[in-house]
Order: structure tokens, then C-alpha cells, then sequence
């Protein structure tokens, strides 16, 4: 029955339309029976002074109204003409929204109520009015100078202009518009116009005046300083609606009231009879200084020197505009007793309420004239000591002063000056001192600073010092002397330097010498006899060396972590150092030697220099069957089994390897024979050892050269007890630990009695094709890290082994498993055979590699992981882990 429209307005679209339209095109409806409820309210909460305008017909005439906050319900007769809505009729009227200054979004709401039924809601119609985006503004202070600053002028003038050369500025569009100002500088300094809070201020409205032309506008805002003589402002337009949205620049500017004085006091004692100071007060500041306004008071802090007779006192400034300066003496300057008291520091302090802060200042008065040179400070390193020379220069004068030197990081650094202090200087006139010095003790510091100062009595003078460069007045001077540091190195037994920091060791060459001595001029570091012996060492470390040793000489103590400083040898006339290295498991060893020195005697070793690497390396060979084997098969009592040697290593003594056949059945001997046929034993009768030294096998040596090689022989020596069969293994060894071993050979004393059945989990053939992965071509060793990956790899593709443990497990061999379950043990093997295979493998890799590496070792050759390999047994403590992780695996665990 009632319609409004439009739906939305916005900006300057402030006009609604409410329109009755009758529902029934026969019945002729009476307003007196109907209500109409009118409400106007802001999203924002604040309607901010905003309105609704329309026109009553309460007398049958229009009238104006006004609607602001507070809801409106009257009869339809008073907000259209006439008593009744006839068929067919559609009156309509306007409403206009008047938004308040910085209104937001407002909604117009109007509600038709039913009189005849107790103002039962017939229809509700609301409609909103939003203001239109702000306008930007640029404003400019065009009072300020280019460091942002006005001085004196407690005015801000501000130029406003809409962005857009060719807007005008209009009201409405500076309605819209607040501006924030805060303090960014000073306590109390406020825009006398503006609503502040703490240091935020708002000028709203901004009441300008505009230019004829209409394209700026001027603002001036008047700063209320307080107790401020100095504060900043930062300005910028924003959003009457929400002023938290910024609609222009941000403008700073700095303002000082101008009051700056300088004060200048210099001492004259020129003529005896007449010292004074001579006041200088100018004022350099924009603000003038009225006269008696400002206040100079002055002290001695010293009963024994009064300026006419007294020891304190003033005096008013009179007046001075910016620029001008005014000269005054304090005079008649009395010493009462020189000798005592030769000097005082007369204090000033000039005071304007006008001022920042006061402006203060002192001046040294002494008894006597004061004209003293110091030379450049230097340091001698060789006796620890500061060197210096000072002259009197005044032509008649003599002087006393003291010398000062404090450390100056008392607090971290212990250094000291062990010369009595302060050194008293007695200073004829016209004459330097000659040569003085400061004794420096260090303390274990490796430098210190000291800052030395020169007084007159109680009080510090001003000198001249020279560095070299020319005269400069200073009033106090740094001095930072460097200690001589222990600084040390590890040479050859030759007196050269490692190259590379680095020894390196092959074979049976194991012999480590070297030499600790100074690494330094001697001007820079501290003598060996001075060194104390207790505070230095040579650490070792064995991080890399596995379970090799250094011993002391030749042994056989070990050197197990540092070598003390009394047994380093420093300053000795036979100075070197002789260790030997013993070889452990395994054919490689890396140690480090690092000195250290306790400097600061805290318990706190420190390195000296870089570390020295020894890196030993076992000598590398190779072995290779030859015919008559084949296939690792030798036959026959009398045949004579071949191997190739190679030398890998450049050198090496062949007096120090030992070569052994070695047989798995103790009842087969085997034995190395040389060229002429003559095999070589140690022993007699039936006590044989099979070992022979490389030197025995090579009659003209020629296996020093790297890759040079020979052909060895050996031999069946004897069998007892009607053993036909052994495995042999040729093993190459230096002190009885092993640099290399072959492949297995089976022997037989006929073929038949060579037999390849399986022992363990893996038959010979598969034991041969696993080393030969794990021990591609060259691969001598291998770490457990290398062997894991690669043996699990090579299982993972292989089911042989796998295959055979599962099928053993379901026969239940020796498995801990009662016989009506195994069926279904045999189920869920099948079930989880992918899982189960993987746990098989860890169980089986586990097994092996805790076998071979058990010791400590940290690489294996092809023969102890082959041994480890072989004592893996299908037996029940396998199958019982084996079966532990089968449970884990059905049990989810």
C-alpha cells in the first residue's frame, strides 16, 4: 500500500518519493485509520546533526518540518493532502535527507501501522543516503624555512588546495574535511583552536578563507607553547567521516621561540699583578633578550681562590638583540695560598627563563701561567713501556704537575701502569723533561687503553701534544699499547715449515718429528725463556685415527692427550720431538696437533696458531690368482698355486711386510716358495709357522716402484690326519695387523674332494656375488655405512637367501613355534610377505654388520665381512629374533 523509492542514494541524490497505492481498486480507504512511522539513524551511531525534511497537511496547507533523531509517527493526513485514498489513486511526496556535517551512511526507515488493529505493522520501506568519496587536499605551511622550522612566530600558515589543477575548493568539500595535528616534539605545546587529546589534536571545522579565484584556501593556526620553547607538529587532512582515513600530505613543521645565547669565558694571566676572565655573552638566537632578563652566576668551588674577595657571585645581562654580544671581566682573581691550591675550576652558568636549558661553561684559573707540550706517546714492546717527553714552555716559569693515567676499561681489562701514580713532573721554564716512562704490567691482557691527563693541583689543564703531525690542544690523550703474545709453531726436524700444515705417513714409515719455536719477530712475541711452560701444551686430537697410537719415541708409552708444556722442549738445544705411530685395525689414521696457551692463566686454553695434520696411510696392494686356479679352486698335493702382487704405493720396505697362507684346517699347511723352488718356513719338523717376509720372495726388490708387481708362489706343505680339503686365504700383514687378504681358495687334494656346499644362510656362490658387489674393482674397504646400503640393496633385489629362510621357517626347522599353530604361522607369512621380507633383511644385515665391525673398527676388508658373513647360521636364536619381528609385524608393534 505504501512505496519508497529510490532504494539508495548517494552524495548529492538526497531526495526520497513515498507513494500510497490502494490494493483494492473498489474500496476507497480513510488515512485516519492508518499511521505512518518515520525514523532516521546512522550506521555509525551519531547522526551528527543530520535531518529529514518534508511537508505536513495537518491544516490542508503545506508546512515545512524537520525530523532529526527522534522517530515521528503521525496520521497519513499529515504527511499527504487529503482524507481518503480513492481507487485507482497514487499520491506522492518527497522527503529530502539534509546529512550533519561529516555524516556517514544514514538509513531512512518508514513503517505503515493499521490503527483499526492496533497499529499491526502493514509494511515497512527503508532506503540509505551515503556520502560519496571524500576529495583529496594538498596543504603546504608556507611560514616555515627549509629546515622545517619557525622561530619567534607562534603562527602557522597553511595553503589548501583540492587536488585536480582545476577543482574548486567548495564548502561542501571542506565539511568533509578535518585536520590532525600531533605533537611529535614537546610536553605541553597545543593548536589553540583545536580538540586535543594528550598529543593528538583535531581542528574541525577547518574555517578558512578562501582565495577569489576559489582554487585555495588560507588557514592559520595559533600554537599555545606552555613551558615548551621548542616543539613539533606533524599535520594532515583527513576524513571528517572516520578520521582515521587520511585524504591528503602530511606537512611537519618545527617551531623554537628564537632564545639562544652563547657564553665564552677565557682566563688572562698575562699580567701577575691583574689576572681576570674575560665574559663574552652574545646572543645568536631570533629572539631578543630583554635587559636585566638574563643572569650569569660564577663560582671558584674554592675557598682559596676568590674573583674580588669572593668566591661566588652574579651579575644581570643587559639587553642584546639577535646578533649583538656584550664583554665584561670578572677580575681581581686571588690565589690565598698558590702553593696548596695552585688551580680552580671557576664554574658559569647563564640563565633566561626564555632558554632550553641554561647555558653553562668552566674556566681553569692557575697560579701560575700554563703553557706545557707533550710529545707523542710511543711504546717499546720489548720492555713494556709508554715513552713520552714533556716541555715547559712558558720562557720563566717553572711548573709542578701531575700525570695521570687511568685504564680506561677498568672493568673488563686488567692492565695497569705499575710507575707511581701520578707521576709528579717538576717543569723548569723553557726546557723539555727528557725522556719518562710508564711502566705497562698486562696482566695476561693482550692490549690496553690508558688515557693519560695532565693536572695543576686538583683540577685538569689543557696542553698541547704533538704526534708527530703538528700541535693540537687536547685535554686528555688515548694510549693503546699491544702486548708481546705467545705466538709459536711446529716446524720439521729441519727447520722448515710444513707444507701445507701437514705430515704424511705411508707404510712403515710411522716416524713424527718436529720442532716448537717462535713464529714472529722477536720485538713481537714473547721470548721462549719467558713462556711459562705450565700454561702451554699440545693438544691431540684423535677424532679420525680410529685405535691407532702415538707413542713417545719408540714406545712404547702413548700419548694420549696433550703433550705438556715442560715436555715440549722450547728453548732446549736439542729441541726435537720424536713420535712414532702405531698402526691400529684398520690401514688409515688421521691425528691433529694443535698448541694451546692458557693466557690469562684462568684455566682457559686458547689456540696457537693452525693445527699440524699427520695423516698415515697402510701401503696399498693388490693380489690376483693365477693359473693353475681357477675359480678360487686349487688341486693337488703337488701343484704349486700362483698369486699376482701389485705395489699401489710408491715406496715402501719390503723388509716390513710379512706374506701368510693362511689355511681354515689347521692339519693343511701351506707354504711360500721362491723362485728356485725353495720354499721358505720358520721353524722345524712339524712346527711350522707359514710366513714369509716380502724381502725373502723378492731376491732384486723390485716391488719398491708403484705398480710394479711379481709373481708369487706357494705350495701344499702337508696334511695331517688324512685331511683333504681346506680353504686357503693369502694375507698380507705388517705388525701382525692386516694391510690386505685375498679371495677364498678352496683346496682339494682331488677334485672330489672339492665341494661346494652350502654353509650358513648363503651358498659360496652367492657369498661371492655379495663381496663382489660390495668390493667393486679397486674397493678395498669399506665403511659400515658403504657395506649396509649396498648389502640391503643386493638383498632387497635377491631372494635366494630370503626365500630359503622363509621356507625353512615353514618347515619348522628349530622354530619355537608348536606344530598346530605353524599352518597358520605359514598364512600370515604370506599375508605380510612384503613386510616380513624387509624385516628379514634389517634382522639379517644387523646380524652381519654387528659381526664385522665389532671392536670398535672403523672400515673391513672383503675377508672379515666374508667371516662375518659365514658365521650367520640357520639356528634358533636367528629364528627367534627372526620370528620376535614377525610378531611385531602382525601385532602392529
Amino acid at each position: 500500500m505504501i512505496n519508497l523509492t529510490p532504494a539508495s542514494l548517494i552524495d548529492d541524490k538526497k531526495t526520497f518519493q513515498l507513494q500510497l497505492v490502494s490494493q483494492d481498486a473498489k474500496k476507497i480507504v480513510e488515512y485516519k485509520n492508518y499511521q505512518l512511522k518515520m525514523t532516521l539513524s546512522a550506521a555509525s551511531g551519531d547522526l551528527k546533526g543530520s535531518k529529514i525534511k518534508y511537508k505536513s497537511f495537518d491544516t490542508g496547507k503545506p508546512v515545512d518540518q524537520e525530523m532529526t533523531s527522534a522517530p515521528v509517527t503521525k496520521d497519513l493526513t499529515h504527511f499527504f493532502k487529503g482524507a481518503v485514498l480513492e481507487p485507482g489513486d497514487t499520491p506522492e511526496e518527497n522527503f529530502i535527507i539534509e546529512p550533519g556535517r561529516g555524516a556517514g551512511k544514514l538509513t531512512f526507515k518508514v513503517e505503515l501501522l493499521d490503527a483499526l488493529e492496533n497499529d499491526k505493522s502493514v509494511k515497512i520501506c527503508e532506503g540509505t543516503w551515503e556520502p560519496g568519496p571524500p576529495p583529496a587536499f594538498d596543504i603546504n605551511i608556507t611560514n616555515k624555512d627549509t629546515s622545517d622550522k619557525i622561530f619567534v612566530n607562534k603562527k602557522i600558515q597553511l595553503q589548501i588546495t583540492k587536488r585536480g589543477a582545476s577543482d574548486e575548493i567548495l564548502t561542501k568539500d571542506l565539511d568533509r574535511m578535518a585536520l590532525k595535528i600531533e605533537r611529535t616534539k614537546g610536553s605541553e605545546a597545543r593548536i589553540s583552536t583545536a580538540s586535543d587529546d594528550d598529543k593528538l589534536y583535531i581542528l574541525s571545522p577547518v574555517n578558512v578563507t578562501l582565495s577569489p579565484d576559489k582554487k585555495s584556501a588560507s588557514l592559520e593556526l595559533m600554537i599555545e607553547p606552555g613551558a615548551d620553547k621548542r616543539a613539533r607538529f606533524k599535520l594532515e587532512p583527513v576524513s571528517e567521516e572516520d578520521r582515521n582515513v587520511p585524504i591528503g600530505n602530511v606537512e611537519e613543521v618545527e617551531w623554537e621561540n628564537g632564545a639562544k645565547l652563547e657564553l665564552e669565558a677565557v682566563y688572562e694571566d698575562a699580567d701577575p699583578a691583574n689576572k681576570k676572565v674575560k665574559i663574552t655573552v652574545k646572543n645568536t638566537g631570533k629572539l631578543e633578550l630583554p635587559d636585566n632578563k638574563a643572569k650569569l652566576s660564577w663560582d671558584t668551588r674554592s675557598a682559596q681562590v676568590i674573583i674580588e674577595g669572593k668566591q661566588q657571585g652574579e651579575k644581570y645581562i643587559s639587553k642584546l638583540t639577535d646578533g649583538q654580544n656584550i664583554v665584561f671581566d670578572l677580575d681581581k682573581i686571588t690565589f690565598v695560598d698558590p702553593n696548596a691550591f695552585p688551580s680552580a675550576e671557576l664554574t658559569l652558568k647563564l640563565i633566561w627563563d626564555e632558554l632550553e636549558k641554561p647555558e653553562e661553561g668552566t674556566c681553569l684559573l692557575t697560579a701560575v701561567p700554563v703553557d706545557v707540550t707533550l710529545t707523542a706517546f710511543k711504546f717499546d714492546k720489548a720492555t713494556s713501556q709508554i715513552k713520552y717527553n714533556i716541555k715547559n714552555n712558558h720562557p720563566t716559569t717553572a711548573i709542578d704537575l701531575d700525570l695521570h693515567c687511568d685504564n680506561k676499561n677498568p672493568g673488563t681489562n686488567k692492565a695497569s701502569i705499575i710507575t707511581g701514580l701520578p707521576v709528579k713532573l717538576n717543569l723548569p721554564p723553557n726546557m723539555p723533561l727528557g725522556e719518562q716512562i710508564l711502566q705497562v704490567d698486562f696482566q695476561n691482557e693482550d692490549e690496553a687503553y690508558f688515557n693519560i691527563a695532565l693536572f695543576l693541583g686538583s683540577n685538569p689543564i689543557n696542553f698541547k701534544y704533538d704526534d708527530g703531525s703538528g700541535e693540537k690542544s687536547e685535554s686528555t690523550v688515548e694510549v693503546r699499547p699491544v702486548a708481546k703474545q705467545v705466538k709459536l709453531k711446529l716446524i720439521d726436524d729441519a727447520g722448515n715449515d710444513f707444507a701445507g700444515d701437514k705430515i704424511s705417513r705411508r707404510g712403515a714409515n710411522k716416524e713424527i718429528k718436529f720442532k716448537v719455536v717462535l713464529d714472529g719477530a722477536p720485538d713481537d712475541v714473547v721470548a721462549l725463556n719467558v713462556i711459562d711452560k705450565a700454561r702451554l701444551k699440545l693438544a691431540i686430537d684423535k677424532n679420525h685415527a680410529g685405535d691407532a697410537k702415538l707413542l713417545k719415541g719408540v714406545g712404547p708409552d702413548e700419548v694420549e692427550k696433550e703433550i705438556p708444556g715442560d715436555q715440549l722442549k722450547i728453548g732446549d738445544v736439542d729441541n726435537t720431538i720424536t713420535l712414532n705411530l702405531q698402526r691400529g685395525s684398520t690401514n688409515g689414521a688421521i691425528f691433529k696437533l694443535q698448541l694451546t696457551y692458557n693466557k690469562k692463566n684462568d684455566g682457559n686454553f686458547q689456540n696457537i696458531g693452525v693445527p699440524l695434520t699427520i695423516e698415515w696411510e697402510e701401503d696399498e696392494f693388490e693380489l690376483t690368482f693365477l693359473p693353475p686356479i681357477e675359480d678360487n679352486v686349487l688341486i693337488g698335493n703337488n701343484t704349486v698355486g700362483k698369486v699376482k702382487l701389485v705395489n699401489r704405493t710408491s715406496e715402501m720396505d719390503p723388509t716390513k711386510v710379512n706374506l701368510i697362507v693362511k689355511s681354515s684346517n689347521e692339519d693343511v699347511i701351506f707354504w711360500f716358495v721362491k723362485a728356485n723352488g725353495d720354499h721358505i718356513k720358520n721353524g722345524t719338523g712339524d712346527d711350522i709357522v707359514e710366513k714369509a717376509t716380502l724381502a725373502e720372495l723378492l731376491n732384486d726388490n723390485n716391488l719398491i716402484g708403484k705398480d710394479a708387481s711379481k709373481e708369487l708362489c706357494f705350495k701344499f706343505g702337508a696334511a695331517k690326519n688324512g685331511e683333504t680339503s681346506a680353504d686357503l686365504t693369502v694375507i698380507i700383514e705388517r705388525d701382525n695387523q692386516i694391510i690386505d687378504e685375498s679371495e677364498l681358495i678352496q683346496w682339494g687334494a682331488t677334485e672330489a674332494d672339492i665341494i661346494d656346499e652350502q654353509e650358513g644362510l648363503f651358498s659360496k656362490k652367492e657369498m661371492d656375488e655379495l663381496l663382489d658387489a660390495i668390493f667393486s674393482k679397486g674397493t678395498k674397504e669399506v665403511t659400515k655405512r658403504e657395506a649396509e646400503g649396498k648389502f640391503e640393496n643386493i638383498l632387497q633385489n635377491s631372494q635366494a637367501v630370503i626365500l630359503r629362510i622363509q621356507q625353512e621357517i615353514e618347515q619348522g626347522i628349530q622354530l619355537p613355534v608348536p606344530k598346530d599353530q605353524q599352518e597358520h604361522v605359514k598364512q600370515l607369512i604370506e599375508d605380510f610377505k612384503e613386510p616380513i621380507k624387509k624385516e628379514l633383511i634389517s634382522i639379517v644385515v644387523n646380524r652381519v654388520l654387528n659381526n664385522a665391525f665389532q671392536g670398535g673398527k672403523q672400515r673391513v676388508n672383503r675377508k672379515q665381512l666374508q667371516d662375518a658373513i659365514q658365521q650367520i647360521q640357520p639356528d634358533a636364536e636367528l629364528f627367534q629374533e627372526i620370528m620376535l619381528g614377525v610378531q611385531r609385524i602382525f601385532t602392529g608393534g
